[in-house]
């Protein structure tokens, strides 16, 4: 599925009109774009990573491609040589995207296109830093374990924004979350241990942001430490709903999406004043279904930040790469069903600009 949202959009928006177009990918990892390009462009990519330990390792997982090590900042290519420069991954983690901007809009031809792909695998050091620095406490989207989800002791319309398939976290002031711990231990409620350790990481002083954002990564990537944690944040959100609770304790629960986050960066640093007309900024789903009449989870999602099995069908959401590339369409939605088939699903964001001209000077 990943496979066929990146053909799509490399079809849609990749070099067109060059007989040897001539294409670079920064941060190349170990590869895993590679593996996803078409065929067509193997030949036709020069692979760059920072990491020598990496650009080694690249080099023997696919023996006959072309990586070299390089900074993104400083790109081994003349000017306005490259048709399209592609990355996966990348700049939700740079520490110098501006710089990285500037070193793309240089070797880019007049025309050529910057695209980049950001699948499950996003970095969430950058929101984690944001919330802690505004004194918030990031937390996982607990709703969106709907099991969990008891409308009778939650109102769940007043939470709506926060069941959205993209709001992968929530945030509470640390003040707030401070002051119910104090109740917690006090009363010396066994959930305490569990929400106190959760929340240390990012309450410690000096903030190590690579740590915290690594905690939370483990937390929500495990259903095993992520269930627990979501019981209890969902039975403190029951409780503090009832009236005789809501007036004595503050909790300012707030939804956040690294993808929206992430899209509002890129869209920022790609704009029209550093020389960028923005062709595509949007997520893109590819799904296929399989005939399976006792799979009990009758989905396999792959979103971006999210994976998640499922029971339902979810409703699918942005552009469908059949609509970028017919003639990598699968099979209608129209000629299945989930009583007799299980869905696969991948979605990506995908962001693609253009170099129009040199960027506008300050003013």
């Amino acid at each position: 599925m990943l496979k066929r949202v990146v053909e799509a959009v490399l079809h849609q928006h990749g070099p067109k009109g060059a007989s040897a177009p001539r294409l670079v990918e920064v941060g190349s990892g170990l590869g895993q774009l590679r593996s996803l390009l078409p065929e067509c462009l193997l030949d036709a990519v020069t692979h760059t990573e920072f990491s020598e330990k990496l650009t080694r390792g690249f080099a023997r997982q696919h023996p006959a491609a072309r990586v070299v090590t390089a900074d993104a900042a400083a790109l081994p290519f003349d000017s306005n040589s490259v048709d399209a420069v592609l990355a996966l991954c990348v700049f939700d983690s740079l520490a110098r995207p501006y710089a990285v901007r500037d070193e793309i809009r240089r070797v880019l031809t007049r025309g050529g296109t910057f695209v980049h792909f950001l699948d499950a695998a996003t970095n969430v050091e950058t929101i984690v830093s944001q919330l802690v620095e505004a004194e918030r406490l990031p937390l996982p989207n607990f709703f969106a374990d709907t099991s969990l989800l008891q409308p009778a002791f939650i109102d769940l319309q007043k939470y709506h924004g926060f069941l959205h398939p993209y709001v992968d976290l929530l945030s509470v002031p640390i003040r707030h979350y401070q002051g119910l711990l104090d109740v917690l231990t006090q009363a010396n409620h066994p959930m305490l241990n569990m929400l106190e350790r959760y929340a240390r990481p990012f309450i410690m002083r000096p903030f190590d942001s690579l740590s915290a954002a690594r905690s939370f990564v483990a937390l929500t990537s495990s259903d095993k430490n992520t269930r627990p944690l979501n019981q209890a944040l969902t039975s403190l959100i029951s409780t503090l709903s009832a009236p005789q609770y809501s007036s004595r304790f503050a909790f300012d629960l707030r939804p956040h999406s690294t993808l929206t986050h992430f899209q509002q960066r890129l869209e920022q640093i790609f704009n029209e004043e550093a020389g960028f007309l923005q062709r595509m900024s949007s997520v893109v789903y590819a799904r296929a279904f399989e005939k399976d009449d006792h799979n009990p989870l009758r989905a396999q999602v792959l979103r971006v930040g999210i994976v998640k099995n499922a029971e339902d069908w979810p409703v699918a959401l942005g552009t469908p790469a059949q609509q970028l590339h017919p003639e990598g369409a699968a099979e209608p939605e129209s000629s299945v069903s989930p009583s007799s088939h299980v869905l696969r699903e991948a979605a990506v964001y995908c962001f693609v600009a253009e170099k129009t001209s040199h960027a506008k000077p300050p003013g």
